[in-house]
């Protein structure tokens, strides 16, 4: 698997930090998924009992209660034993690729033991463009907040990369081309909440 590499354009030092506290078990009992479902922390991760009978599909809340399996758009899967890292507050559903439809599905609620809110770019006036982009993310604020980081997370909920600012500013761009191509979200910590954005990289 090729290393990835990332670089804020006005950051020198660059740190990939893994926030796990907690890893969680799912397993697989006949057609069923122990525990179907599970609350964790921020950055707690779940380990699931997946098999090639049994694959492991994210799906949509709306595919999930008629018991469909088409995958979600940029969500994780896996087709053998896999442990995913949640770093989102939220809710997420899965199910067993070949067997959803006889009700073998299960749901991760995430959420944050610090009570910091989570809401997207959008609601908070802030842009992240281009989007799809290939080499420059720009992050662009409608005033000036004090950024505590910027992390970028896959469609997995792996952690990438996480960058320290501290420091008050309305634009910062960030460096994806090296980033292979797919989803990812943009999730800037200030002090009292989180703010994230999809973003397509090709």
């Amino acid at each position: 698997m090729k290393k990835i590499l990332l670089s804020l354009i006005t950051i020198t030092g660059v740190s990939v930090c893994s926030f796990a506290q907690t890893t969680h078990n799912v397993n697989i009992s006949g057609f069923t998924y122990s525990p179907s479902t599970l609350t964790i922390n921020v950055d707690d991760k779940v380990a699931f009992a997946v098999s090639g009978s049994h694959p492991l599909v994210e799906v949509d809340k709306s595919v999930w209660d008629i018991s469909e399996t088409t995958a979600k758009s940029g969500g994780f899967s896996c087709t053998s034993n896999c442990e995913i890292p949640f770093s989102t507050p939220g809710d997420y559903y899965y199910v067993c690729g070949n067997h959803g439809p006889f009700g073998m599905k299960g749901m991760v609620t995430v959420v944050d033991p610090t009570g910091i809110k989570t809401e997207s770019a959008f609601s908070n006036g802030m842009k992240v463009f281009p989007n799809p982009a290939s080499s420059l993310v720009t992050i662009e604020m409608a005033q000036s907040n004090l950024v505590q980081s910027i992390s970028i997370v896959s469609a997995q909920g792996t952690i990438v990369a996480t960058y320290p600012i501290n420091s008050v500013v309305t634009t910062q761009n960030i460096n994806v081309s090296a980033l292979e191509s797919g989803f990812y979200q943009v999730v800037i910590s200030l002090s009292d909440k989180k703010i994230y954005n999809k973003v397509m990289i090709q």
